[in-house]
């Protein structure tokens, strides 16, 4: 179908994924500026100091640390983004465009309902790559996890991104807190998975990886 022949909010929808994909595509390639950077310092020998080992301390004991922990899911393979388990307001997959438009659009991820400054929790250990306006995400947070997947967290609201580009987050640990920025109609979670890559292509159904 032409881009002409579209309703405005199908041309608006078509207009911001294909800005997203831009996105990511930018994500994608400095994601792989820095894996070929890791490679090279790995090839690399360092020397090694010959430095004694430190005497142990009587009375010492081991480090609780001050990790954030979230529910753990049924059978997921990662954590729940939430501190508690939320209602799903809207499913992944095709859906009636939420805005009024006449056609049906493709629901990158899912949507749970939950207030206005409720936390945000990563779903599983990794880096943020991205922590700030996306268009139609709004205030949006993306994280790139060793198992080589991503994970994005939209409509944050103003102020709510407590993390930024190129931290280190562990499973559970706070990064956001919930709004209703961008292309929203209420207070949610827009949660996302992307296995092996952060494209459009990679879009899997999220909820197998929390639930």
């Amino acid at each position: 179908m032409k881009v002409a022949s579209l309703s405005a909010s199908e041309q608006q929808y078509v207009k911001e994924t294909e800005e997203q994909e831009a996105i990511f595509r930018e994500i994608a390639k400095k994601q792989k500026a820095l894996q070929q950077q890791r490679v090279a310092a790995l090839a690399t020998p360092t020397p090694t100091p010959n430095v004694a080992p430190a005497k142990p301390k009587p009375g010492t004991g081991g480090s609780s640390g001050g990790r954030v922990t979230t529910n753990p899911p049924v059978g997921g393979h990662y954590g729940y983004p939430l501190p508690f388990r939320a209602p799903i307001t809207s499913d992944y997959g095709y859906r009636q465009d939420p805005f009024g438009g006449q056609s049906s659009e493709f629901h990158n991820g899912v949507d749970l309902g939950a207030p206005n400054g409720t936390p945000i929790l990563a779903a599983e250990s990794g880096t943020v790559v991205y922590a700030r306006w996306m268009n139609g995400y709004g205030n949006c947070v993306m994280i790139a996890h060793p198992d080589g997947n991503y994970t994005l967290y939209g409509h944050i609201r103003d102020g709510g991104i407590v993390v930024s580009d190129g931290q280190q987050v562990s499973r559970g640990q706070k990064i956001a807190e919930v709004g209703s920025t961008g292309n929203s109609t209420g207070n949610h979670l827009h949660f996302e998975v992307r296995k092996g890559g952060n494209a459009k292509a990679n879009l899997v159904d999220p909820k197998p990886y929390i639930l």
